[in-house]
């Protein structure tokens, strides 16, 4: 992906139902925003993949904020799920 819009379409092509708060990738295999994008936990360090990396740059953005969005800890975005969430943060950078 190279622009907020491919990223976009990306993030709207995950249904509802695979989206997840507080965890990179549950026990029923969802995920967070960081998760859809490749982010892991391996041998207890956070490994950022390249695609989040980007979108941190195009976003102007961190880990954190991402992270604080999907969880519905941000207070400039308070749609009711994090993939809601995330798409308006998303547009809001547009």
């Amino acid at each position: 992906m190279k622009t907020l819009l491919d990223y976009y379409k990306f993030f709207e092509s995950i249904p509802e139902e695979k989206w997840c708060n507080y965890k990179l990738l549950n026990d029923k295999g969802q995920c967070c925003a960081r998760g859809h994008l490749g982010t892991r936990l391996l041998a207890g360090r956070i490994i950022e993949s390249p695609e989040a990396i980007k979108f941190y740059e195009l976003t102007n953005s961190s880990f954190m904020v991402v992270s604080l969005i999907n969880d519905g800890k941000h207070y400039g975005f308070n749609q009711p799920t994090p993939k809601a969430r995330i798409l308006a943060f998303i547009k809001s950078k547009l």
